[in-house]
């Protein structure tokens, strides 16, 4: 076993102990003793931004949260040189200089560098875990944006899945839509693409929400939601994948669409797992694209995956590409994330969305058009702020 890795956590802690008690014995010893931010910063002659990330520090309760809080050494060593020059007792000043040296020894051993160590150290305080995962979110929305050449507002799917009519099958309906799309540039390539997430050697036909089959690139947009005039839309299918893509080539601001799609299948009923077997099955959506909020509800029937409550999966797809909930060789692709699954109960009374216009109207087209009556489906929802590029996120019920 790792030993540096063992005793990170008391390490961390004591460390922190360390530094609060020393700083705090340092700043009860200047002129005026305790002082604020302000004050602070005119008596040493530092920053307030350095005042204040000191004070906040040394007054958390947690060490934990102290190490993460409290400035890095080389600002801290500018305060103590500050403080020293405007008499504050040099005991205090060599100690809270040791707790310094230890403070950047430890960075170094245990993570090379602070932001490195930074990140780690979140993953011990869940307040500061979301926020350092929401920061390298929206650096590698940025990122992948400018390489993309187009960005989403909002990528939308919502899924219903009942028993078929069809004996051993299942019937499927979605809405799927890309909210505030806009390319960058001109040669950028748009798509959104309908995967088959279980494999199944049946034939997988797709078709209207009101049972037409999809024949032509605009068969399943839905107009009455999309931006006015609705986006040019361009079909590829392949094997069990329709593919649609954003036509034209117009960029920028002025080029911001809303597009809306639906469609309905049929495919073979998830197997049922033997006695004692725990088999997860379920539906998911890829974030294949620079999105800033991905949203997807499930809609599951009453006569589906009773009494089972559902669990979230989000997989690295980039090496191996979509996964299977039950295969345990892909265990080591999945990521461990602050996200959670929300029910919402039967119907749509809790299922606004304040950032998707019309969506109840859209999901009551949808079970208008299907037949079917929305008390008969419970609800699932995920949300997530810049979903990771290139994750898998399954929603699966055992």
């Amino acid at each position: 076993m790792n030993t540096v890795t063992a005793s990170f956590e008391p390490d961390v802690a004591a460390i922190g102990k360390g530094l609060a008690a020393s700083f705090g014995r340092l700043l009860g010893g200047l002129p005026g003793g305790m002082l604020g931010p302000q004050r602070l910063a005119e008596v040493v002659g530092i920053d307030k931004g350095l005042a204040s990330r000191l004070l906040k520090a040394i007054r958390s309760r947690d060490p934990i949260a102290v190490v993460h809080v409290i400035p890095g050494p080389d600002p801290l060593r500018r305060f103590l040189r500050a403080a020293a020059e405007r008499g504050a007792p040099a005991d205090l000043v060599r100690e809270a200089g040791v707790s310094v040296d230890r403070f950047a020894a430890f960075v170094a051993k245990s993570a090379g560098n602070r932001s490195a160590f930074n990140g780690v150290v979140a993953h011990l305080l869940p307040e500061a875990r979301e926020q350092f995962e929401s920061r390298a979110r929206q650096r590698l929305f940025s990122g992948f944006s400018q390489i993309k050449g187009f960005s989403v507002d909002v990528d939308f799917t919502a899924t219903f899945i009942r028993p078929s009519q069809t004996p051993g099958f299942v019937d499927y309906a979605v809405l799927s839509g890309m909210l505030g799309l806009r390319r960058q540039r001109p040669d950028a390539v748009v798509r959104l693409a309908t995967h088959m997430i279980r494999d199944t050697q049946q034939p997988w036909t797709l078709t209207t929400l009101d049972g037409t089959p999809i024949e032509d690139s605009i068969a399943g947009r839905l107009d009455q939601f999309c931006s006015a005039p609705p986006a040019e839309v361009k079909v590829e299918t392949i094997g069990n994948a329709r593919y649609y893509f954003l036509a034209g080539q117009a960029f920028g601001p002025d080029s911001t669409v809303d597009l809306v799609l639906g469609h309905s299948s049929r495919t073979p009923a998830p197997d049922l797992p033997a006695p004692g077997e725990r088999r997860f099955s379920g539906m998911g959506v890829e974030a294949d694209k620079p999105i800033k909020l991905l949203h997807f509800d499930v809609f599951i029937h009453d006569s589906i995956y009773r009494d089972m409550e559902p669990q979230l999966f989000i997989y690295d797809t980039a090496f191996r590409g979509m996964a299977n909930m039950n295969d345990p060789s892909r265990v080591p692709d999945r990521l461990n994330l602050q996200e959670q699954i929300v029910p919402l109960g039967r119907g749509f009374e809790r299922i606004r969305a304040s950032h998707i216009q019309m969506y109840v109207e859209m999901l009551q087209y949808l079970v208008a058009n299907r037949g079917w009556e929305p008390r008969e489906f419970r609800a699932y929802r995920y949300v997530a702020s810049y979903p990771i590029y290139g994750t898998q996120l399954s929603i699966g019920f055992a």
